[in-house]
């Protein structure tokens, strides 16, 4: 069995959906309480 383009497309649109739904329900840092201070 050889894999053509047409895998490597299948596999690549599921790669980029993911990565969009990722980024896109990340916290940022300051929803996610925190700051950018340094305490010493």
């Amino acid at each position: 069995m050889q894999l053509q383009e047409g895998t490597g497309a299948a596999f690549g649109f599921g790669l980029i959906v993911e990565a969009v739904k990722l980024y896109s329900e990340m916290a940022t840092l300051q929803s996610a309480g925190i700051s950018n201070r340094v305490e010493t």
